[in-house]
């Protein structure tokens, strides 16, 4: 969806004019974590705000991840409502100063790219069903958010063998 912002600011007495948008974006195709989390369209809300010659778009994005926990396996539907802003450039001549602000050539503003590039950005690197998921055992499989499944969770590297004999001499000898 383009938004042709340069509409913005050429009428009003008081020199602040507000857009206002609503738009649905598939994100269907995009690939995260080896699947397909956006199965329902991100809904956008917003405006685009023109107040003494800067430009300012503000949104939320709504939408449903759905996937499978990256620790222990289980389906996982998110949903997640997150704002935005941005200060918009319209026909910036200097590359260099577009540092920080959106680039708006010739006025207009592909929404649908700010979007996808906001909500990708904002994401986690993996998806969890919850921030203190316990994950899987390592030994028989079973998912350690419902309890614990009895295993010897004790990790022992053979390499510290040395170093463990050392620490529990010692603590022999401080015991009286």
């Amino acid at each position: 969806m383009l938004l042709n912002v340069k509409q913005l600011g050429s009428g009003s007495p008081t020199g602040e004019e507000t857009l206002a948008f609503t738009h649905s974006l598939d994100l269907s195709a995009v690939r995260l974590w080896g699947e397909f989390p956006f199965s329902e369209p991100v809904c956008v809300t917003g405006c685009v705000t023109y107040h003494l010659g800067i430009y300012t778009v503000s949104y939320t994005a709504r939408f449903n991840m759905h996937g499978t926990c990256a620790r222990c396996l289980s389906d996982v539907i998110r949903k997640t409502e997150t704002a935005f802003s941005h200060t918009v450039l319209v026909d910036a001549e200097d590359e260099d100063l577009s540092d920080g602000f959106i680039l708006a050539p010739k006025g207009e503003l592909d929404l649908d790219e700010l979007v996808t590039s906001d909500i990708l950005l904002k994401l986690s690197g993996v998806l969890l069903c919850s921030e203190d998921c316990r994950g899987l055992c390592p030994k028989c499989g079973k998912n350690l958010n419902g309890g614990d499944c009895g295993c010897d969770h004790t990790i022992r590297d053979d390499r510290f063998r040395i170093l463990r004999e050392f620490m529990e001499e010692e603590h022999e000898r401080e015991v009286p």
